[in-house]
């Protein structure tokens, strides 16, 4: 599913420690719908 999808994604780009000097992320996940419904995928 698209979430999951999307969560594997950010979990990877996010991948910072301590010994690499931390950090944080922001990140805007987006999914393109056909007709704009958005709805099937919630």
């Amino acid at each position: 599913d698209v979430f999951y999808l999307h969560s594997r994604l950010l979990e990877r780009a996010a991948k910072m420690n301590d010994s690499h000097g931390g950090g944080s992320l922001t990140a805007l996940p987006i999914i393109e719908t056909q007709a704009g419904k958005f709805n099937i995928y919630i």
